[in-house]
Formats: structure tokens, C-alpha cells, sequence
């Protein structure tokens, strides 16, 4: 090794918002950002990522490829979650987005979402106590459960893009309406 630090970089591709974490290479964040682009809206409906989703979920990718090349990001990791996994043309934006970055991103299962949840939840905290962990996403949602690793984890299809999607026509919300809400998840979770 010829002593050069590396810049990580890590992206998270989800149903309602995209993550980008660069870091050097002892750890001190450079960049954080969270952007709502709601990639997931309609898919549970159509199949499909909606065009007007896909494109701002381009341009983000965009700028998120223009902050790596500016820190010089030696390692990449992106991910893609539920919106991704479910729709007929995850692949496609899979493919437009590793045009830009130069490395496709990896559709992870349910299972592995939670595995990542749990680590990014847990990095911090003390071993050897068992911890729950519940990352409620756009598209779903994980429960994950174990003290320095996961012991149980799962992933549930039910996340606020989904649950919006499926029940929530119009704003003010009225109160049935919340409450068939509340129903869909107690059914999902159950």
C-alpha cells in the first residue's frame, strides 16, 4: 500500500429519497446528503418508476456524480431498495445511472436492506446489548433484531410511499381514511 488515503462514497437509491455519504479515509464525513425524490410513487399501481420520479432521480445521480469526482472518491457502493426491486424498469435507471457513476448499483433484497439498517443503525453503540431496529423506508419496512450482528431480520412491503399510494387520494387526509391506513399496516405487520 503506498499510503494514499481513499474517499468512500455511499448511495442509497431508495423509494422516497436518495442518501449520498462521502468520507475519507479515517472516517470524517465530507458530504451527507438526503434528497426526496419519491422514485417509488405509483409503482405499486403502474409497475413502473414514473417518468417525472425517474428523471429527478437522474439528476440527483447527476450531482451526487459531480461530488465524487470533486472529493476524488477512490470506493463506491450504491444500493437500490424496494422501488428498484419492484418495478419493470429498475433495470433501465440501473443502467442510466451506472452511465454516470461508472458502477452499476446493486438491487439488494428485503433481507439485506435490513442487515445494512442494523449496521448503520447500531455502528455506534454499545456491544453485547440486543437491539431492535426498525428502518421504515418508502417501500418497505425492516425489522431487525440482535446485539453485535442480526439474529432476526425481515423486510415487510409496507412503506409511507407505499401505504400513501394505496390509501391517500387527497389532503386534508379525513379520518377514515387514517384509519383504513392504520388498518393496511396492522394487516402488513401482522
Amino acid at each position: 500500500m503506498d499510503g494514499t488515503a481513499v474517499t468512500t462514497a455511499a448511495i442509497d437509491i431508495g423509494s422516497n429519497s436518495l442518501r449520498l455519504l462521502v468520507v475519507d479515509d479515517d472516517g470524517t464525513q465530507l458530504v451527507r446528503d438526503v434528497t426526496v425524490t419519491g422514485l417509488g410513487s405509483g409503482v405499486e399501481q403502474t409497475g413502473r418508476i414514473d417518468r417525472e420520479r425517474y428523471d429527478a432521480t437522474m439528476l440527483v445521480i447527476e450531482r451526487y456524480g459531480k461530488i465524487i469526482t470533486e472529493h476524488s472518491v477512490g470506493s463506491l457502493e450504491a444500493v437500490a431498495t424496494s422501488a428498484c426491486r419492484d418495478a419493470v424498469n429498475g433495470a433501465a435507471l440501473m443502467d442510466d445511472i451506472e452511465g454516470i457513476l461508472g458502477g452499476r448499483p446493486r438491487v439488494i433484497d428485503g433481507e439485506h436492506e435490513a442487515v445494512l439498517a442494523f449496521s448503520g443503525a447500531t455502528a455506534e453503540m454499545a456491544a453485547g446489548e440486543n437491539k431492535l431496529v426498525i428502518d421504515i423506508g418508502g417501500g418497505s419496512t425492516e425489522f431487525v433484531f440482535g446485539a453485535v450482528s442480526p439474529t432476526y431480520a425481515t423486510s415487510i412491503d409496507m412503506g409511507s410511499v407505499r401505504l400513501t399510494d394505496r390509501c391517500i387520494d387527497r389532503r386534508p387526509i379525513p379520518v377514515g381514511t387514517i384509519e383504513r391506513a392504520r388498518g393496511e399496516c396492522v394487516d402488513a405487520f401482522a
